[in-house]
């Protein structure tokens, strides 16, 4: 996957993605033969990851999960579960 797709796919901007890399937050991705990021599943959940804890840590104490994070894992299992089904269907 591309940046700006991971960035869709977690409802934040590139900016915050390279911001979080930089930082040394998560390790760089692969890049291409044209010097573009690719990004796999583990890449896209050590973002997830790094952004939950982020807004956990400004959280209140007892509070529960943040709904976009709520979607974002829904949104990543409907990913997974759809390229499994194209895996199986070739046509």
């Amino acid at each position: 996957m591309r940046i700006g797709d991971v960035a869709r796919m977690l409802a934040v901007s590139t900016a915050t993605i390279r911001r979080i890399e930089a930082l040394g937050l998560v390790k760089a991705p692969l890049r291409d033969r044209n010097d573009q990021r690719r990004y796999t599943d583990k890449d896209v959940e050590a973002i997830r990851r790094v952004l939950y804890n982020r807004e956990a840590e400004a959280a209140p104490p007892g509070a529960t999960a943040s709904p976009r994070s709520d979607r974002v894992g829904q949104l990543v299992t409907r990913l997974k579960e759809g390229r499994d089904r194209a895996k199986e269907d070739p046509a």
